[in-house]
């Protein structure tokens, strides 16, 4: 075999172990499908609340971009902010939805989540659309995702038309106009404070 075939076969095995490994790579949907399943499971489970949420946002962070959905809160104040100040933020985001959402899906025993459609575009996102079956209604929830080197990791959450993410760049912006990101960062830690741990 020539230099010349050797390298061409070398070529075509590289981009086809790279084309496998994509085709094996779960999709948007399997990806938000084993997060809720998993964060669900454990709000099911026996044991203490603490215990308990912090094995559910080991989960979410594996499938959540959190410094992608901070990049998006943040906007312009992203860019100008310091290396520091991007750090304490992404970790106290973090940290408030964490505690914020577990309060709610804590003692979640019911319902069930329908898979309604999943629209994958060529540029590497992805939304998956849900509805939430409660006792008495089914609430829309619809996940954003991107494609990142890890895989599909979801970078906002919009329930019932309302995006997460603007919704806290609304209410962020305000107190950063007013008070600076150091503002914003000591008010962030003072709600952490507020909320219970478990």
């Amino acid at each position: 075999m020539t230099a010349q075939r050797s390298l061409l076969a070398g070529l075509v095995l590289l981009l086809w172990a790279a084309g496998a490994a994509r085709a094996a790579e779960p999709g948007p949907r399997a990806v938000v499908r084993e997060t809720i399943d998993a964060v669900l499971g454990i709000a099911r489970s026996e044991g203490a609340s603490a215990a308990r949420r912090d094995a559910a946002f080991a989960v979410v962070k594996r499938h959540f971009d959190f410094e992608a959905m901070s990049r998006r809160v943040l906007a312009t104040h992203w860019a100008v902010a310091s290396a520091d100040a991007r750090t304490r933020f992404v970790g106290l985001f973090a940290e408030l939805l964490a505690r914020t959402y577990w309060r709610r899906i804590a003692n979640y025993r019911g319902g069930s989540v329908e898979f309604v459609a999943e629209r994958v575009r060529d540029d590497g996102y992805a939304t998956v659309a849900t509805l939430v079956h409660t006792d008495t209604t089914a609430i829309p929830v619809d996940y954003r995702l991107q494609r990142t080197a890890t895989g599909w990791q979801a970078y906002d959450v919009t329930i019932e038309q309302i995006s997460l993410v603007r919704n806290y760049r609304g209410s962020f912006q305000d107190i950063v106009h007013k008070h600076g990101i150091a503002g914003l960062l000591q008010q962030m830690e003072s709600r952490i404070a507020q909320l219970p741990a478990e």
